[in-house]
């Protein structure tokens, strides 16, 4: 999805989007410093999210509900962390040849720059707009708290009550209602959420295949030979040196998390990619957004970057507390 087309998204997003993305920075800044301090914990956090997102995917491809999704999602979550704490070496093995297997291919789309199919645009619009929060459903409106004394709800009082209790039984039942109005409004809201990531996970997922198909047949065979020889490379490294495979891991994926989580931020707040800066000009006269968009191959240098400082300063403060 063009970066451009996630600016719609967050004009709308909701402020919990802001608080998700701040959190998700300073889980990437935490892994990025301290991974070679937290090795079993990173580890366990990687089995954590790497079984979660497994989980959940397969449970969005196979159409369970959002309240399934959740359920599997967190099923699979508990299940790669008692992996990962049972099987520490081959768990790092694995987890590294993963990270490779995907960083080689990743890295080659990025600095190729594959160009769009004709479908493109229109799958990275049908993204934006799904994810947008608040569709033509809305909640259903609470009901007023007084509303009972304004004849709206009740039958006749029966007679030979007296008014104070006939008014603390309105208030009662006013007071049930209302906490069912609000039971109600939290389910459609989590469930909104849910489905929402839900169809902007497919969107990506959707987004990764068109990109997949818009390579030539000589750079797929170079990705997956990358990909193979990243796996190998990657579980023998594990596998002979866990804790400095570790290290490299959780600085990696720091660093991907800070990136992203930063960029993002400044895409929510100070509209980075809305294409106010010098660009191209469109057909309508404005100017082009993707212009104004991160070069991928600038966004791959950040990050192989900022993975190897936070590699060096994971290594030094393991130096530091080896002399102490």
């Amino acid at each position: 999805m063009p970066t451009a087309d996630l600016q719609p998204f967050f004009d709308d997003a909701p402020a919990a989007w802001t608080v998700a993305l701040g959190v998700l920075t300073a889980c990437g800044f935490v892994l990025w410093i301290a991974g070679g301090r937290l090795a079993r914990a990173g580890v366990a956090l990687s089995g954590f999210l790497l079984g979660g997102l497994l989980a959940t995917t397969a449970a969005a491809e196979l159409g369970v509900t959002a309240n399934g999704v959740v359920a599997i999602g967190i099923a699979g979550a508990l299940a790669g962390t008692l992996l990962a704490f049972l099987l520490f070496r081959l768990w790092v093995g694995l987890l590294a040849g993963l990270i490779l297997a995907a960083v080689v291919p990743a890295a080659l789309l990025l600095w190729g720059g594959p160009a769009e199919g004709p479908d493109a645009a229109a799958t990275a619009a049908t993204a934006a707009t799904a994810g947008e929060p608040g569709g033509d459903a809305a909640a259903p409106a609470p009901s007023s708290l007084f509303g009972v004394f304004e004849g709206e709800a009740g039958d006749e009082p029966a007679a030979g009550r007296s008014a104070e209790e006939r008014l603390g039984g309105a208030a009662v039942d006013a007071a049930g209602e209302r906490l069912a109005a609000l039971g109600v409004e939290a389910t459609a809201a989590l469930g909104d959420f849910f489905e929402t990531a839900t169809a902007a996970w497919k969107a990506q997922i959707a987004a990764a295949r068109q990109a997949w198909d818009d390579l030539p047949a000589g750079s797929r065979r170079v990705a997956l030979t990358g990909a193979a020889i990243g796996f190998v490379l990657g579980l023998l490294l594990g596998l002979a040196m866990p804790n400095l495979t570790a290290a490299f891991q959780t600085a990696l994926v720091g660093a991907c998390l800070l990136t992203a989580g930063t960029l993002l931020l400044l895409q929510r707040h100070a509209g980075l990619f809305r294409g106010g800066g010098p660009g191209a000009a469109d057909p309508a006269g404005g100017v082009d957004a993707a212009a104004s968009a991160p070069d991928p191959r600038a966004l791959l240098l950040v990050v192989g970057l900022v993975t190897l400082v936070g590699l060096l300063l994971q290594w030094t403060l393991a130096r530091r507390r080896a002399d102490a």
